[in-house]
């Protein structure tokens, strides 16, 4: 496989795919990404830590040679970052020995077959809708922390996903024991964003498969007159401005 592509490009969705590359598990191929050849002339990237996986396409500038090779990922990013030009090409041979060169630089690492790669569930379907990743984060970032971390029953290990004529809903539920010894169930949190949808959806989403906010604190204002909301990201312990 040979190909030649822009740094940015390329970094632009290799940086997404970064978080959701193993770096604890048992299969050395989960903490690789998979870099394939498309039969439409793209370079589709996979990575998956056999719990939630990401698959982007890029567009290269040109492909030499078709393939379908595994690369560690954290080598490969790091690489990838301190390039000196913008254009970059990856070759990687039947020896499976990868070299990445940009301009007079040039680097080398081993690669793996792209068969050893886990296989990715399909996501093949007729059904879907499309929502920015603001609103998305908002939805999240409110019902996320009434989110089961350990519970007997899977579905309350997630938040519920109803699209109903228009809206999105996200309710997340939690159980916490009581002093008898009897599981309760504790109020979650609800949200509603109306979208341009169909018929009815619901679906069940686990908890590792929702965007992170990481360590980020955020407070929330709702203008009751224009009817919007805004995020705005604060320090603990500090006054706001």
């Amino acid at each position: 496989m040979r190909f030649t592509i822009s740094r940015t490009a390329f970094l632009n969705k290799l940086t997404p795919a970064m978080g959701t590359v193993s770096n604890k598990g048992t299969i050395t191929a989960i903490e690789g990404v998979l870099i394939e050849t498309t039969d439409d002339g793209k370079i589709k990237l996979s990575t998956y830590d056999m719990t939630k996986g990401v698959r982007s396409v890029v567009e290269p500038i040109s492909i030499e040679r078709d393939g379908k090779f595994i690369v560690n990922a954290q080598r490969l990013y790091q690489t990838i970052r301190v390039l000196p030009e913008d254009e970059i090409t990856i070759d990687v041979n039947d020896k499976l020995n990868c070299t990445i060169t940009s301009g007079k630089a040039s680097f080398s690492m081993f690669a793996m077959k792209g068969e050893d790669f886990p296989n990715l569930p399909d996501l093949a379907s007729d059904k879907g809708f499309s929502i920015s990743s603001e609103k998305i984060r908002l939805m999240i970032s409110k019902v996320s922390h009434s989110i089961a971390e350990v519970d007997s029953r899977p579905m309350l290990c997630g938040a519920y996903f109803k699209v109903n004529e228009g809206s999105l809903e996200v309710v997340s539920c939690e159980n916490k024991k009581g002093k008898n010894g009897r599981y309760m169930l504790q109020h979650g949190m609800l949200l509603t964003i109306y979208l341009e949808l169909g018929k009815e959806e619901r679906v069940a989403v686990p908890e590792k498969a929702l965007l992170s906010l990481g360590e980020l604190q955020f407070l929330f204002i709702y203008d009751s007159k224009t009817g919007t909301g805004s995020r705005r990201e604060v320090t603990l312990g500090r006054r706001g401005g």
